[in-house]
């Protein structure tokens, strides 16, 4: 089996689920009450290590 072929683990913040974990996936946080934008995902509801190139 090459290393291409090897599975790989779950990421650490989305263990695998790909939706950002600061705000669950939804693209929004409700700080005091009021609706935002999720700063973590830019508003995407994706994971961002997920979609970071590896460094």
């Amino acid at each position: 089996m090459t290393t291409s072929e090897q599975p790989q683990p779950p990421c650490v913040g989305c263990l695998g689920s790909q939706r950002c974990w600061v705000c669950n996936g939804t693209g929004f946080l409700h700080p005091m009450g009021r609706r935002g934008r999720c700063t973590r995902c830019d508003g995407t509801g994706t994971c961002s290590l997920c979609v970071a190139p590896a460094a």
